[in-house]
């Protein structure tokens, strides 16, 4: 079973070779295999979302990168809200602090089955674990439409933004999903996982400020 580690900005200077790992798998996977960007000289996939105030979980298997994703606030601008709105056509953007965006999900090639759990499976019950730890309300973003099933499986609450489109080639929908105790009972009953998978070294920055005053008012209301 693999680890997954928290890595914000306040203790990326511990990951630095994981986190250059990720960048590189992701430009294999989003730029030679997908083709869903021009290549970069240096052979790594960054976007202009990757800023301090992204959070990335990255899933190692005895120190070895074998999974990884990244969670942005869609208070802050994200992919939804700055390139893909349109998918948003039903509900609108979500923008809030305690609800992520979920992008950049990956597991490398020759990790995506396994005997006796999918590493795909893990992170996301890694991914709901971090998100009720964090406070965080929703999580989610562009789905590929064939994930639904994945999702129903895992007894997930999935609330759509829009209709599906075709995204590069493949039918997608906005959609997020609730963070709860039974969505992460869920998860960990499908996938057969018990226990936390969730690490954190150093001080990685919390996702959601407890001062942050729209949760405040939000929490006094309830």
């Amino acid at each position: 079973m693999i680890d997954v580690h928290v890595v914000t900005s306040s203790n990326r200077a511990l990951y630095a070779k994981e986190l250059d790992s990720f960048f590189k798998w992701r430009h294999r996977i989003y730029v030679d295999e997908r083709r869903w960007r021009e290549a970069s000289p240096d052979g790594r996939e960054r976007d202009q979302f990757d800023t301090d105030s992204a959070t990335y979980l990255l899933g190692l298997d005895e120190g070895e990168l074998v999974a990884g994703s990244r969670l942005i606030p869609t208070s802050h601008p994200h992919l939804l809200s700055e390139v893909f709105p349109h998918l948003c056509a039903v509900r609108g953007v979500l923008r809030a602090p305690d609800v992520a965006e979920w992008t950049r999900m990956f597991v490398v090639p020759g990790r995506r089955e396994r005997a006796g759990h999918e590493v795909a499976g893990e992170m996301c019950c890694a991914l709901m674990e971090y998100a009720l730890s964090e406070n965080i309300r929703q999580f989610g973003g562009i789905q590929e439409t064939y994930f639904l099933t994945r999702w129903q499986h895992y007894g997930w609450h999935v609330t759509p933004l829009g209709l599906p489109e075709e995204v590069d080639g493949t039918w997608s929908v906005a959609a997020y999903f609730d963070a709860t105790e039974e969505a992460l009972e869920g998860v960990r009953r499908a996938t057969g996982i018990h226990g936390s998978l969730i690490v954190r070294r150093g001080h990685p920055r919390p996702f959601v400020a407890d001062e942050d005053p729209e949760i405040a008012t939000r929490r006094h209301a309830a």
